[in-house]
């Protein structure tokens, strides 16, 4: 089953790179207002998705976090990146051209590479998220993005931010 994390009620207030999008507020990544804080230095990130606005936002979200963020356009690739470099996450979208997403992590775990995979999805079927947790992702988001979620699950994987110095 997934954990409650992955299900959330969205319509309380505009966390969602959807909601700042629609509100014209992406001079500034909503991660940065709601994080209050960035990510340790050198942790590695991998984002994959085949749309490259999603994978440029994801990815420019994480670095103003303080990830050290790489980006890969399919699931091939992203197997290929992660059995040559140490990551800590791999925010792992699941509809891909070459290798999709389930396929991918089934690969890096197969690999037994020690990073965790969070699915990003904009398939919220009950059977699809649970399609990428059996493929071994570690926890799965639904697009559009929920800040607050990826803030509790890095967390949660022991991924902490520090105050920002200004």
């Amino acid at each position: 089953p997934l954990s409650p994390l992955s299900q959330s009620n969205r319509s309380d207030s505009p966390t969602t790179l959807r909601d700042m999008r629609l509100k014209g507020q992406l001079r500034a990544c909503p991660v940065e207002a709601a994080a209050n804080g960035e990510a340790s230095q050198g942790t590695q990130v991998l984002v994959v998705d085949d749309v490259k606005s999603n994978r440029k936002l994801l990815a420019r979200c994480m670095k103003q976090l303080g990830f050290i963020c790489d980006e890969a356009e399919d699931g091939s690739k992203a197997v290929a990146m992660a059995s040559t470099k140490n990551y800590s996450l791999i925010l792992m979208d699941n509809v891909m051209p070459v290798m999709n997403g389930v396929a991918a992590t089934k690969e890096i775990r197969r690999l037994q590479l020690s990073v965790k995979i969070v699915g990003v999805t904009g398939n919220a079927l009950q059977e699809d998220l649970e399609e990428f947790i059996a493929a071994g992702c570690d926890e799965v988001l639904t697009k559009p993005f929920d800040i607050r979620l990826f803030k509790k699950i890095c967390g949660r994987f022991g991924l902490e931010f520090r105050p920002k110095v200004a």
